[in-house]
């Protein structure tokens, strides 16, 4: 799924540039440039490594956390109260990962999201 997601934000981005350039020719007189034909081996490239995010945090905090993979994101949520020192030290972890935390609505408890 993320390599579908990557190739439409490829294309995407291709899209525009080629518009752009499109554009800053069509104002300075000049033919349309042709556009090359690119192609990208998805399959040829390093893949990232999945690695759950709980092995990373020490086992003693890790041990009231669960931890799943949503779409491009794991979540982690606590399996209990973790108190204000547990929260701030397991937080500081999440961003190492790049991750954040988010908070509480209405109907869904706070979480921490972070990247594959």
């Amino acid at each position: 799924m993320s390599q579908e997601l990557d190739r439409v934000a490829i294309k995407k981005a291709v899209n525009e540039a080629l518009e752009r350039l499109i554009w800053v020719n069509s104002q300075l007189g000049l033919e349309p440039p042709q556009a090359p034909k690119i192609t990208v081996d998805l399959d040829k490239a390093p893949k990232k490594a999945v690695v759950n995010p709980l092995n990373i945090i020490p086992p003693d905090l890790a041990q009231n956390l669960e931890a799943k993979q949503e779409g491009l994101d794991w979540v982690i949520k606590p399996k209990t109260f973790l108190g204000k020192e547990a929260f701030a030290k397991i937080s500081g972890y999440v961003k190492e990962q790049h991750g954040e935390y988010v908070r509480a609505t209405n109907n869904v408890h706070g979480y921490w999201r972070v990247p594959l």
